[in-house]
């Protein structure tokens, strides 16, 4: 009997480190998943996965506070039976859902369950900060400007090993000294700032050697300088 109850919790222990361990890809193909995970964090949404069960699944969807709990999000299928549910990102740093099953409200293995006072289960899922840098860059964020003419730019690049990282941008005409950029613990380097309606160009200086901005697709040159990353504030 001892032995049994130890093989249980073994297992349960082991499906439990593999829902835990949270996945950050940039690109995942949701109709061949071949097993359910913890959430998967993507370049594009947020993925939620359950497995097959050999009972049948009809419809199951599920409400978050992502959107203020306003719309249900359905589950497809992959060509494996895995049913997955892709969010989307709202800038938060985490989210709790509820999961209905042909009807019925229940809380899925795969994240930190638990009951609010209300009685209903709930299922938290923290956003690592990471997935904050796949959504392009620049990024362009409104502010609160009243005649709307400003917005917030934010620069950032990965790299863990430099001194030192400095934005050159054209409305500062490229100064290398003008826009100093400072370091998050993972490694990214970082500037916000306030531009109003035009177009832009820039690149990075990385400890004194030039960089483009490689997840920015856009690209111009700049006379007596050559390619440089673009963007455009509307």
């Amino acid at each position: 009997m001892k032995r049994y109850i130890f093989t249980v919790y073994f297992i349960l222990f082991s499906l439990a480190a593999v829902f835990c361990n949270e996945s950050i890809v940039r690109r995942v193909d949701v109709s061949l998943l071949r097993e359910a995970t913890s959430p998967i964090f993507t370049k594009d949404a947020i993925v939620i996965t359950l497995p097959p069960e050999n009972a049948g699944r009809h419809e199951i969807f599920l409400v978050t506070d992502l959107d203020n709990w306003e719309k249900q999000y359905y589950f497809s299928t992959s060509l494996y039976g895995v049913y997955y549910c892709r969010l989307p990102y709202t800038g938060k740093s985490s989210f709790v859902y509820r999961l209905n099953i042909n009807g019925f409200w229940t809380a899925p293995v795969n994240g930190a369950s638990y009951t609010d006072n209300y009685g209903n289960q709930l299922t938290k899922v923290m956003i690592p900060d990471e997935v904050k840098y796949f959504n392009g860059s620049p990024r362009i964020e409104e502010i609160n400007d009243r005649a709307n003419t400003v917005k917030k730019v934010t620069f950032r690049v990965y790299a863990p090993q430099a001194s030192a990282v400095n934005l050159l941008c054209s409305n500062a005409n490229f100064s290398p000294f003008t826009y100093a950029m400072v370091k998050d613990s993972a490694g990214y380097w970082e500037i916000s700032l306030p531009l109003s309606a035009g177009s832009y160009s820039y690149c990075y200086f990385v400890d004194n050697v030039r960089e483009l901005d490689i997840n920015n697709p856009n690209k111009t040159l700049a006379p007596g300088l050559g390619r440089m990353s673009a963007f455009r504030i509307n």
